[in-house]
């Protein structure tokens, strides 16, 4: 054992003996008034002086004593820690301060010595409780102070002993004393060893904590730098794809270019899956619910699907019955990824067929239902389906891919927006995948009105002058040219430093701030931009970065940027969120 774990065990056994000893001795003080009041009772008030003298100097040191006592057990119990001056001066308190208690209290219960016909029966009672007292504070597992007090108990003992030797019920009396005081060696043992034992489980257990939260600071580090560097090729792969889309191509190369642009999109999907459990299990995944345009929400997904009906022979239809309110208080996000889930399966296991939405609202829920004319599943193979890296059948993952986390992702998505997931499928049949949530139509006197715009009038309803700050070349590059097809004016900064100089040239009314730079990084960029000035605090400034864990996001907020938004770059939630804060 170190030396710090052994003044960690010393501080966790003292703490132990304060717990034992905190109120052992308020009874005693108690009765010993009692006692007192019994003398005064039958005896009257002592009418010598000097004796007044002794018996207050007497009953001032008791009390003093024991509130001194007291307190020195209250401060430990407040301020405990392993340190060893703080141990050794809390020892020396309760050895100095129980020696005056004790000392005065005897010599109190005592005087006159000559007394001795008031004891009578009552002494008997006192003796006994007072040894039962002693003996709760010698069971305590702290060696030093428990010597100290069985030497009080054993001590105590021999006085009565010594002062009544001629009364034979005095010695009778002493008998329980003397058993409570050996039988507290075994017993101080006991529990010396049972808190030595749980200070040790305790010790193993903040190491085992330690070692997790240091685990899981090395996984969260590990995925924020795998997501960082892969997402930033990824940027340049879908951006060029995006490029390339525009140009006049040959059949066969178009056929290729749509592939690469399906399976960068797949590997995207798999790395946003990977950061969602990631965020789950960190407790980050956030539920933000606000007013929003639920028909707007279903057509957006709805329009991503229509090129794959005419593509592979479906017929895809999405029916929303009339009862269903055009605005709802929902997740907006999460809603829309839910849907866009069980739609993307729907579409992979479905070759020819149907693919149908029903939307229906009923006791303030909306439910959903994706019915599809695919595969189906087993009754056996439906309880894998909402676990991670789990499929129905090992044949699905070779043939169709897929790394089985989007179903645990929706089934814990819809967990989080308290709502409920099923499934009802057959075999070669088909599925009908359904989730309802909690949907409460928003109070039209406290809603914000939302109007969504359409693409255009979103994208180019205003000509704005923007900096864009990177160190990436090719990420300026992609995003410039997403920016300037939309009639924007577009001023590059290859670093932060960079940055904060062209802000003092030239007028702009929107900045996009990479996260990581060589030398100065965003979040000091944008703080150094805010301290320029009021007229540069109030232009927008929004991180346009490949970090997108929850921790970064609220590192760029606390900078003093208003918004985040991820790479690879989504064109139309990039200039949707401009658009916002212009």
């Amino acid at each position: 054992m170190t030396k710090k774990e052994k003044i960690s065990e010393q501080a966790e056994l003292l703490t132990q003996y304060v717990d034992y000893n905190h109120t052992s001795y308020r009874w005693p003080l108690i009765i010993l008034f009692c006692f007192i009041g019994a003398k005064i009772y039958f005896y009257g008030i002592p009418t010598g002086v000097n004796e007044n003298i002794i018996l207050l100097s007497l009953s001032s040191a008791s009390v003093w004593g024991y509130f001194q006592l007291n307190d020195v057990y209250t401060k430990w119990k407040k301020e405990k820690k392993a340190n060893i001056a703080l141990i050794k001066k809390t020892v020396s308190y309760i050895i100095l301060y129980k020696g005056i208690f004790i000392l005065s209290w005897l010599i109190f219960i005592f005087w006159p010595l000559s007394a001795a016909s008031l004891y009578g029966h009552f002494i008997g009672y006192l003796f006994v409780f007072c040894a039962i007292s002693v003996y709760l504070s010698t069971s305590s597992p702290y060696y030093l102070l428990f010597i100290i007090d069985l030497i009080i108990a054993v001590g105590f003992s021999l006085f009565i002993t010594i002062i009544n030797f001629g009364h034979i019920e005095t010695l009778y009396v002493q008998i329980p004393i003397i058993i409570f005081a050996l039988y507290s060696l075994p017993i101080s043992t006991r529990n010396r060893r049972a808190a030595k034992k749980l200070i040790s489980n305790s010790v193993a257990l903040n190491n085992a904590l330690k070692k997790a939260e240091h685990a899981h600071k090395i996984k969260s580090d590990f995925l924020a730098i795998m997501s960082h560097e892969i997402r930033t090729p990824m940027a340049g792969i879908i951006g060029m794809i995006d490029f390339l889309k525009d140009a006049k191509l040959e059949k066969k190369e178009q056929e290729c270019l749509n592939t690469m642009s399906s399976c960068s999109n797949t590997l995207l999907n798999t790395l946003n899956d990977i950061l969602d459990i990631s965020k789950m299990q960190a407790g980050q995944l956030s539920i933000n619910k606000s007013k929003c345009n639920f028909y707007d929400l279903v057509k957006h997904v709805e329009n991503s699907f229509l090129k794959l009906d005419t593509k592979n022979d479906i017929d895809f239809e999405v029916h929303i019955h009339a009862n269903v309110p055009e605005y709802i208080h929902a997740d907006m996000n999460r809603v829309q990824q839910v849907l866009f889930n069980l739609l993307t399966n729907a579409f992979k296991f479905t070759h020819k067929g149907q693919v149908h939405v029903d939307i229906t609202y009923y006791n303030k829920k909306i439910r959903i239902s994706v019915k599809d004319s695919g595969i189906g599943i087993s009754p056996q193979n439906q309880q894998k389906l909402f676990q991670k890296f789990s499929q129905a059948e090992e044949f699905i993952t070779r043939e169709y891919g897929g790394s089985g986390l989007g179903l645990f992702i929706v089934r814990s998505l819809v967990q989080r927006m308290g709502g409920e997931l099923g499934v009802t499928s057959t075999e070669g049949k088909g599925s009908v995948f359904w989730f309802e949530i909690p949907a409460l139509p928003p109070k039209e006197e406290t809603a914000v009105n939302y109007q969504p715009k359409s693409s255009d009038e979103n994208h180019k309803a205003k000509t704005l002058n923007i900096l864009l700050v990177d160190d990436n070349k090719l990420n300026r590059t992609i995003a410039s040219h997403y920016l300037k097809t939309n009639g924007h004016q577009v001023t590059e900064a290859d670093s932060g430093k960079t940055a904060i100089e062209k802000v003092q040239q030239h007028k702009f009314n929107v900045i996009l701030m990479d996260m990581q730079m060589p030398s100065m990084d965003g979040m000091e960029a944008t703080e150094r931009i805010i301290k320029l000035g009021k007229e540069y605090k109030d232009i927008p400034i929004i991180a346009l970065t490949a970090n997108v864990l929850q921790s970064d996001i609220d590192r760029c907020h606390a900078s003093g940027m208003v918004d985040h938004i991820a790479k690879p770059i989504d064109k139309k939630l990039m200039f949707e969120i401009i658009q916002k804060h212009i």
